[in-house]
């Protein structure tokens, strides 16, 4: 392929705007003594409206900027883990899917070309820790690594020139840090 823009270094992050829905085996979450140590599985799907971005140089012209955003990511995994008391801890694999568009800025500062988003599948892994401080609510950290591979770019000037030939991607590293409630189990199972 052509060229290759440096991939931008994200350093930013974002109120997580998350939908999150999990399901862990009833022995997994009912974390009930410290007598009580278990090994669980579970299966989790998360979406996020997220912001992250990133820039670095053009190396190809002097000034401009090259910025990568992507605007949302969602994670569906399993996830393995051992709690004991009331901590969690545990490993996690499975698919991520992210919508991200790379831009090329002008020395004065305005779009010269775009990719426009683009919606990838990728594989993901990750681990996390859990500490349920009440019956309904606990604290986690979880760092994820999505693996993206790189693939063709194709940037497209306002004026609609399209240039192609670039590679563009590079894998995804997150710490997400979370308030979590747990409610009650499905609704129908109530009944």
């Amino acid at each position: 392929m052509g060229p290759e823009p440096r991939q931008p270094s994200a350093r930013s992050g974002h109120w997580p705007r998350q939908l999150r829905c999990q399901w862990r085996h009833r022995r997994w979450s009912d974390r009930l003594s410290l007598a009580d140590r278990r090994l669980g599985v579970g299966l989790e799907a998360q979406g996020n409206w997220a912001d992250f971005s990133g820039s670095t140089n053009n190396l190809a012209i002097v000034g401009g900027t090259v910025r990568s955003k992507t605007d949302a990511f969602g994670l569906f995994t399993g996830q393995i883990g051992y709690a004991w008391n009331n901590v969690l801890l545990y490993a996690k694999g499975g698919a991520a899917v992210t919508d991200r568009n790379y831009e090329f800025i002008a020395p004065g500062g305005g779009l010269a070309s775009s990719t426009g988003y683009d919606t990838r599948w990728s594989p993901t892994v990750g681990v996390g820790l859990e500490f349920a401080f009440t019956q309904g609510w606990s604290l986690g950290i979880e760092y994820n690594h999505i693996f993206e591979d790189r693939h063709g770019a194709t940037f497209v000037s306002p004026g609609g020139i399209a240039v192609g030939g670039f590679s563009s991607g590079g894998d995804t590293d997150m710490v997400l840090g979370r308030l979590n409630y747990k409610f009650g189990g499905p609704i129908i199972a109530k009944y």
